[in-house]
C-alpha cells in the first residue's frame, strides 16, 4: 500500500516534521495534504524526528528522548529543552542535529565520545540559543554537509584537550542579528574542513578563538561575509594554527579582523583586507614567531578600507 506523507512544523521546536497523510490537522476533522515531494523522500527513508526530554542524561538511553528510541543515522534530533545530551562513547548518530531552535539546549561530548551525522545548527532561530563541547582526546564531531553556528540565534561551539571537529561548509554567525562563537583550545585541538567555504559573520557576527596549540585547517575563508556581517579571528600561541588551502578575505562586504600573536601562524593562497568595498578591516602580527603565510598576492585595501601591522619581529609574507 501506498502512503502519502506531508510536512508538519512543530510548535515547539519549530522543527519540520513527517507525517503521514493521515493525521489530522489540530482542531480540525480534515485531512492535510502532502505540501512538498521531500515529505515522501525522508519517509521513505525512514526518517522521524527525535525530541531530547532529560535535563542531563546519556544519548544512548531510549527514555531521554521522545521517540523512547536511541537516533539513528536517518533522524532528526532536537536537544531544546534546557537540557544536556551527553555522547561519552562511540556510535551516536543523527542525520541532521538541532542545538537551541527556540528555547536552548546543550550537546557534550566528551570520553571519546562520537556523534556523525550530516547537517547541524546551534541555535537555530530568533531566540534561540545552543551550545556545542567536544571535550578530550578521542572525542570527535562529524558532520558531513552543512554546520551552523547561529544561523538566526545564538550558538557556541568548543573544542578542547584534544576534540575534534570536522564538516563542510560553514557557518558562523549567519543571519543578521545572529551570533556564532567557535574556541579551538589546546594541542591535539582540532577542525578540519574537507569542502565548502568557511564563514565568519555572514550576515550576523562569527568569532573564531585558536589557542594554546589548536589547529584549524579549511579552503576559501571569509571574515565579515554579507554588508552587515562582522567577523573577528585571534590565533594566539606557539603551536596555534589556521592553514586555508584557498584565499582568505579579512573584510569582504562586512568587517573583519585577524589578530595573530604569541607565535601563532596563519597560511592561505591570496590574502585580500578590505575587499569589495566593505567595512575597515585589519590584520595584526604581533610578537616572536607569529606569522601570516600568503603564498600569493597580498591584497591591503581591496576595493574596501584595509590595514596591516606588524611589530618586529612578527611577519606577513607573500
Amino acid at each position: 500500500m501506498n502512503k502519502i506523507y506531508r510536512l508538519v512544523t512543530s510548535r515547539v521546536s519549530g522543527i519540520v516534521r513527517v507525517a503521514p497523510e493521515t493525521a489530522r490537522a489540530q482542531g480540525k476533522g480534515k485531512r492535510l495534504s502532502m505540501t512538498a515531494p521531500l515529505a515522501a523522500a525522508l519517509a521513505c527513508a525512514g526518517a522521524y524526528a527525535a525530541d531530547w526530554n532529560a535535563p542531563t542524561g546519556d544519548w544512548f538511553t531510549p527514555g531521554n528522548w521522545s521517540t523512547n528510541a536511541v537516533p539513528s543515522a536517518a533522524n532528526q534530533v532536537t536537544i531544546n529543552n534546557g537540557g544536556t545530551a551527553q555522547v561519552q562513547s562511540a556510535g551516536a548518530a543523527a542525520e541532521t542535529t538541532y542545538v537551541g531552535t527556540t528555547g536552548s539546549g546543550t550537546l557534550a561530548i566528551s570520553g571519546g565520545g562520537v556523534l556523525s551525522g550530516t547537517y547541524s545548527y546551534i541555535g537555530r532561530n530568533a531566540g534561540g540559543s545552543g551550545a556545542v563541547t567536544v571535550d578530550g582526546a578521542g572525542s570527535n564531531w562529524s558532520n558531513s554537509s552543512h554546520l551552523y553556528v547561529g544561523e538566526y540565534g545564538s550558538g557556541t561551539l568548543s573544542i578542547s584537550h584534544g576534540g575534534a571537529l570536522s564538516s563542510m561548509q560553514s557557518l558562523i554567525g549567519y543571519r543578521a542579528g545572529s551570533s556564532g562563537v567557535v574556541t579551538v583550545d589546546g594541542a591535539g585541538s582540532s577542525w578540519s574542513k574537507s569542502g565548502g567555504y568557511l564563514y565568519l559573520g555572514y550576515y550576523g557576527s562569527g568569532t573564531l578563538s585558536i589557542s594554546h596549540g589548536g589547529a584549524v585547517s579549511s579552503l576559501t575563508s571569509y571574515i565579515g561575509h554579507g554588508a552587515s556581517g562582522s567577523g573577528a579571528v585571534t590565533v594566539d600561541g606557539v603551536g596555534s594554527n589556521w592553514s586555508n588551502s584557498g584565499d582568505l578575505y579579512v573584510g569582504y562586504y562586512g568587517s573583519g579582523t585577524l589578530s595573530i600573536s604569541h607565535g601563532g601562524a596563519v597560511s592561505n593562497t591570496i590574502g585580500h583586507i578590505g575587499s569589495s568595498g566593505g567595512g575597515s578591516s585589519t590584520v595584526t602580527v604581533d610578537g616572536a614567531g607569529s606569522r601570516w603565510s600568503n603564498s600569493g598576492d597580498l591584497y591591503v585595501g581591496d576595493s574596501g578600507s584595509g590595514t596591516l601591522s606588524t611589530t618586529a619581529p612578527a611577519a606577513a609574507a607573500r
